[in-house]
């Protein structure tokens, strides 16, 4: 885990079996914040300048998975919620952020509670959920990287993400309004 500039600040591994704790992360320092960070913003400045536009996801798979799939200007949150600070970082980057949380009701969640920290700071913000069940690795991986292209061109406004969820009967109307 590094700078943005490139230099390091902790280590972060994800198991591949199912022993032991799923992520092993450097402890949090004086340098090391995770919610100060952003997982690959360095290598991810060429591409939000060339894709105008820098794709939010989660982990560190992710980050890797729809880099090597050929997706660019990726960048993760370092398995934190969303902070002001890692805001700030991506309104550096780009004025337009997408959002990729996982499809499932964590990353729901997790999107939800992005929203708020986003807008406002950063001008454009979009949102795309991958098909059900997926991660944004397991889906460049499983649909290739037109699948996810063509899911972050129709990614949504925050409103509009709001009113598909109100709509689908996955939130009640007061629930999009909080």
């Amino acid at each position: 885990i590094e700078t943005a500039g490139g230099s390091p600040l902790g280590f972060g591994g994800r198991a591949l079996g199912d022993t032991g704790p799923k992520y092993r992360n450097s402890p949090e320092t004086p340098v090391y914040r995770k919610g100060a960070v952003l997982y690959g913003a360095g290598p991810a400045r060429e591409g939000t300048r060339a894709e105008g536009r820098v794709v939010v996801v989660e982990g560190y798979f992710d980050v890797i998975g729809l880099t090597q799939g050929g997706v660019t200007g990726v960048v993760g949150t370092c398995g934190t919620a969303l902070t002001s600070e890692q805001a700030m970082q991506l309104k550096r980057l780009s004025d337009r952020v997408v959002l990729v949380f996982d499809g499932d009701a964590a990353g729901l969640r997790a999107a939800l509670r992005a929203l708020p920290v986003l807008v406002g700071p950063v001008p454009e913000v979009r949102v795309v959920l991958p098909p059900p069940g997926k991660d944004p690795d397991l889906w460049i991986r499983e649909e290739g990287a037109g699948a996810v292209r063509a899911g972050l061109d129709r990614a949504r406004s925050p409103l509009a993400f709001l009113e598909d969820l109100v709509a689908a009967s996955v939130l009640s109307p007061r629930e999009a309004a909080g």
